[in-house]
């Protein structure tokens, strides 16, 4: 028997009944290479449908694997970490900002039109990490409206001064009386 594609004498693939396949196994792969990257969107459409409808199943599935095979588990973790290094603080914006009101597009917006500077002190803020310099979403915890982006050092002085704009007048008028 010879591919009828490209004529070679195989191996041939097999189709799931276990019968062979007119075409040789290299034949079958640049095929379904070519159809995958011809009809990538649709692949990505179908996965994610596909997905959505089994959604339960599928994390069940995963949860008991991850049971079975806990330093497996823990071994693709940590690759995929490395591989990842800032994708854990990326997803905290996210759910954080959608937490409290702030969806990715807005911060977005509000972080090209500060140039990435905090609001008050002006400090360069990063996306990644934790510290002084880190962003943070102001938002009055009273109402919930939003406010500016800050650095993470301002937002907590803010916080710590309890959202109240008097106190941070007296805080600045003790800072002046006692600057040397």
């Amino acid at each position: 028997m010879s591919c009828t594609k490209c004529g070679s004498d195989g191996p041939f693939g097999k189709r799931t009944s276990g019968k062979p396949t007119s075409w040789c196994v290299a034949c079958l792969r640049r095929h379904g290479k070519a159809w995958r990257e011809k009809n990538a969107d649709k692949k990505k459409h179908d996965a994610r449908s596909w997905y959505e409808r089994n959604k339960d199943k599928t994390r069940a599935a995963a949860r008991a694997w991850n049971k079975a095979n806990p330093e497996k588990a823990k071994a693709a973790s940590r690759r995929w970490h490395e591989k990842n290094p800032n994708a854990k603080r990326e997803q905290w914006h996210r759910r954080r900002g959608t937490k409290i009101g702030w969806p990715s597009h807005e911060f977005d917006r509000a972080w090209l039109e500060q140039a990435g500077r905090c609001e008050i002190c002006g400090i360069e803020m990063t996306l990644t990490g934790t510290g002084a310099r880190s962003v943070a979403r102001d938002h009055d915890h009273a109402t919930g409206a939003r406010r500016d982006l800050l650095c993470f050092s301002c937002n907590k002085a803010i916080g710590l001064l309890g959202d109240s704009p008097d106190r941070v007048q007296r805080a600045l008028a003790y800072l002046l009386k006692h600057r040397s």
